[in-house]
């Protein structure tokens, strides 16, 4: 009787079969071409992904048509997420314990046998050691070079007449028309044209060429720009690649559930990442930045002021005249009449970012249509009015009928108040489009969450406990379950303006979804937003500088949740202990290491403190101080003095001119976080610090120790009311991340970063 051996229970059964079912983060059947893929840890978070495996791998070929090298990579996958504690190293190979991270090293596996095919061997098992440098060298490279996309439809195209290649053409032109870009490259076996701007050239060149055999035909013939440069590898693709053919080749070593398993270690002498980091010093890079770009802090918070105002003083409004306006049944002319009229009588004309008055109801007509009618028949039509003609008699000398005098009546009348000046936004798109991004800008920032928390909120996530506020959000790649997290009042706000904005859309459809919607233009379609299709048209509007490249800037979760962490850090970070483990817990990180990324953006939190600074120094020398050459101002010249004491903070040039003259006699200012301020590193000063260490002959001043308790009564200190949010009547929450931001009410306080009201 053969001995049951049981090897790895997670991927085998009793026989030692590898299971091909029985895996909750996978929705799909195994032998399916394209995986859906969950969660590992919580399957039932409604947020899947999924991996295609018909991807071309060869001239009219795709990966399907080998299915042993499938079942392979298959099995690859289920190893790569179920034997993660137990069988890898973290450092040298890929860590599948998430959506996004099993996909990725679905996409790169399958990037890994693309390379093998395209070497001409049918298998990893064919590698050695000779094939195996190639192939570092190859994925150390674009796939677009490393494949020869360009040589290969260059060829391909001259050996076609025009005539035989594959074209789309739509009559209608709202489509731009063109080469069919997918049948060229299953044609010459490559995956996409996108990244190859070679190969995108020559399909624009045949496009232009169509573009003269069709008449009255649009072909799309420009091709775009990009920020990046495609033909340059990036230093962090580069290293996930190597990583993944380290893990695939450890999971061939110690298991024998491949049919072609890669036999040759890549890395025998080195690891995944020194590899990477030696053939990268021989390719064309694009080096990583390691962290995504931060917006410059007066940009940032021009932006999260404008969305502010959206959700606290525009957003009732907007609903007030959706109500209005949902049972005018008129046509779009009269709608759009309407609409201005009404909000043209808004309080909010003027204000920052203001969407008043609006120009339409449903649409934006950026390119409104030329009339029929000629200039001078225009004005022609008006001096029969000024003549006191008839209208039976302009329509006469006109050879116009009733309905066409009418028209051009109202036209040169402007009945439609076309002709006056509104915002160029309709109130579907400010409903529908602007302000549920603003809503997503401020939960972002304000409870430190993903991208992936926020989308997913649901009706009813704010909850009140014996008076507190908390937000219930689900926490991705660390918890992977729902918590709640003390919030405060903003949040709270931007949630319930959601709830309204969605709350037809969970009636006719049954969800409880916040960022789904029924709109003006849809009626009964559900829908949802691209933030990054609103963005850029949100930063137009308020007028946000460009980068300097002349581009929007780039938004997304990361940028948010450092401002928080640094925000949090300067402003409310007395005790070190206490204060990084509460920041470390709000961001939900394992360990410390990952909230010490966030929190060495020091150039980030020096930013912070010269917009405070600018905002501030006006009232700094106002406040209540515990040195008498400071009440005196004795120590300052008269000429700082009168500056100070003559700036108003509503007119941001004048406290500017205040701070450069404060800088000038070397006044250095530290906030802290208890609403007041430390001047003990200005020239002279620390050597009269309460908490001063003596250091030979030079004094230092801890100022990490800096509390209620330790500063009282230092000659250093200076109270400034202005730091201190207003008294609410009752608490947000337990912990101080619940507070009103001091840096935004200041922002308010001063009438906005542009000094507007």
């Amino acid at each position: 009787m053969n001995q049951v051996v049981r090897i790895f229970p997670e991927i085998h059964d009793r026989n030692g079969n590898f299971k091909r079912f029985d895996y909750d983060w996978l929705r799909s059947d195994w032998p399916a071409s394209r995986w859906e893929i969950r969660d590992p840890i919580n399957p039932d978070f409604e947020n899947p992904d999924f991996i295609n495996f018909d991807c071309i791998v060869a001239p009219g070929e795709t990966l399907l048509d080998y299915p042993d090298l499938v079942e392979d990579i298959r099995k690859s996958i289920v190893i790569a997420v179920e034997l993660d504690k137990s069988f890898h190293e973290r450092k040298h190979t890929f860590q599948a314990r998430s959506v996004s991270a099993i996909t990725n090293f679905a996409y790169h596996l399958m990037r890994i046998y693309r390379e093998i095919i395209g070497m001409g061997l049918s298998s990893p098992s064919d590698l050695d050691a000779g094939s195996v440098s190639d192939l570092l060298k190859r994925l150390a490279q674009p796939e677009h070079i490393s494949r020869r996309y360009a040589k290969k439809l260059e060829a391909y195209l001259d050996s076609l007449p025009l005539s035989d290649i594959p074209v789309a053409i739509h009559h209608n032109n709202r489509i731009l028309s063109g080469v069919k870009q997918q049948m060229l490259a299953k044609a010459i076996g490559v995956t996409q044209f996108r990244t190859c701007l070679k190969s995108l050239g020559l399909i624009k060149s045949v496009n232009r060429q169509l573009q003269e055999q069709y008449a009255g035909i649009k072909f799309d013939t420009k091709l775009s720009e990009r920020e990046t440069d495609p033909d340059k590898s990036s230093e962090k693709q580069v290293k996930d690649l190597y990583r993944v053919l380290s893990t695939f080749h450890r999971q061939s070593a110690y298991l024998t559930d491949f049919e072609h398993p890669l036999v040759v270690d890549p890395f025998s002498d080195s690891n995944p990442s020194d590899a990477a980091d030696r053939v990268l010093q021989t390719v064309d890079v694009r080096v990583s930045e390691g962290s995504t770009r931060d917006i410059p802090i007066p940009v940032y918070l021009t932006l999260l002021d404008a969305a502010a105002r959206w959700v606290l003083d525009y957003a009732d409004e907007l609903f007030e005249l959706e109500r209005q306006m949902r049972d005018n049944g008129t046509h779009k002319k009269a709608q759009n009449r309407a609409i201005r009229l009404l909000s043209a009588q808004s309080n909010h004309i003027g204000k920052v970012a203001s969407p008043f008055p609006l120009g339409y109801y449903r649409h934006h007509q950026e390119n409104t249509q030329k009339s029929k009618y000629s200039s001078e028949f225009l004005a022609e039509f008006k001096g029969y009015l000024k003549q006191g003609l008839s209208p039976k008699e302009i329509r006469q000398r006109s050879g116009l009928n009733k309905n066409q005098y009418l028209y051009i009546s109202r036209i040169i009348n402007d009945y439609y108040c076309q002709n006056v000046e509104h915002s160029g936004l309709s109130l579907n798109f400010a409903l529908y489009g602007i302000l549920p991004f603003c809503c997503q800008l401020l939960l972002l920032c304000f409870t430190a969450g993903r991208e992936s928390s926020i989308n997913d909120l649901r009706v009813g996530c704010i909850r009140r406990v014996a008076g507190l506020r908390y937000i219930n959000l689900y926490i991705p790649k660390t918890v992977r379950d729902y918590e709640d997290l003390p919030t405060c009042a903003l949040v709270e706000r931007s949630v319930n303006v959601l709830e309204r904005l969605s709350e037809e859309g969970r009636r006719l459809w049954d969800h409880d979804k916040l960022f789904q919607f029924v709109d003006l233009k849809s009626d009964s379609k559900l829908r949802s937003i691209r933030f990054d299709d609103v963005a850029g048209r949100f930063m137009d509007f308020i007028d946000l500088p460009l980068d300097e490249h002349g581009n929007h800037w780039n938004l997304n979760e990361h940028q948010f949740r450092r401002a928080f962490a640094i925000m949090y850090f300067y402003r409310y970070g007395s005790d070190h202990e206490t204060s990084f483990n509460a920041l470390m817990h709000q961001l939900r990180h394992e360990d410390w290491t990952m909230t010490g990324k966030y929190l060495t953006q020091r150039e980030a939190g020096a930013a912070f403190r010269q917009i405070e600074e600018e905002w501030l120094a006006g009232i700094l020398l106002k406040g209540r101080s515990n040195d008498p050459e400071l009440v005196s101002l004795s120590s300052l010249s008269e000429n700082v003095q009168r500056s100070v004491y003559q700036t108003d903070l509503v007119r941001p040039r004048q406290a500017e001119r205040a701070l450069e003259k404060v800088q000038e006699d070397g006044l250095t200012i530290e906030f802290l976080n208890f609403g007041a301020v430390c001047l003990g590193l200005s020239p002279g000063r620390a050597e009269k610090a309460k908490c001063a260490i003596k250091d030979g002959e030079e004094y230092l001043v801890a100022l990490h120790k800096a509390s209620e308790r330790l500063c009282g009564g230092c000659p250093n200190l200076v109270h400034c009311s202005s730091l201190v949010s207003g008294k609410a009547p009752e608490r947000d929450s337990l912990t101080d991340l619940a507070c009103d931001s001091p840096i935004l009410d200041s922002v308010i306080a001063s009438g906005g970063v542009n000094g507007q009201g």
